[in-house]
C-alpha cells in the first residue's frame, strides 16, 4: 500500500487525488476515538458518520462529482485500517462510470 500513489480515477479527471489528506483525517479521528478506530471493534454510528463526512468532504474537494473519489476513499480505509459500513465501492464506481458516460455524451453533442 502506497500512501503516495497516484489515483487512476482522479487522474482521469486531471486531479491528483489526496490520499495523504484522507489518511491524516483518519489519524485525527482515531486519536479522538481511540477504541473506535480499531477495526476489531464496532464503531458507534455517530462517530463513524463523522469520519465518513470528513473523508467525503476532503475527497470531493477536487472532484466534479459530489461524493468524492471511491478509489481514494477505499485506499484510505484500507491504509488507515478503518471500515465504513455504508461505503459500497462497486456501487459508487458504477455511479462514477455512469457520470463519465453522460459527460462524454454531452461533450460529443457540444462538439457537433
Amino acid at each position: 500500500m502506497n500512501p503516495n500513489r497516484i489515483c487512476g480515477v482522479c487522474a482521469k479527471e486531471d486531479t491528483t487525488g489526496n490520499l495523504r489528506e484522507l489518511l491524516d483525517i483518519i489519524e485525527i479521528w482515531k486519536s479522538k476515538y481511540p477504541v473506535l478506530g480499531d477495526i476489531r471493534y464496532d464503531p458507534d454510528e455517530k462517530a463513524e458518520e463523522e469520519l465518513a463526512t470528513a473523508l467525503r468532504a476532503a475527497s470531493e474537494s477536487n472532484m466534479e462529482w459530489a461524493t468524492g473519489c471511491p478509489a481514494c476513499l477505499l485506499a484510505a480505509q484500507r491504509q488507515g485500517e478503518v471500515n465504513l459500513r455504508d461505503f459500497d465501492y462497486s456501487h459508487e464506481m458504477d455511479a462514477i462510470r455512469s457520470w463519465w458516460s453522460d459527460k462524454a455524451k454531452a461533450d460529443i453533442d457540444i462538439a457537433y
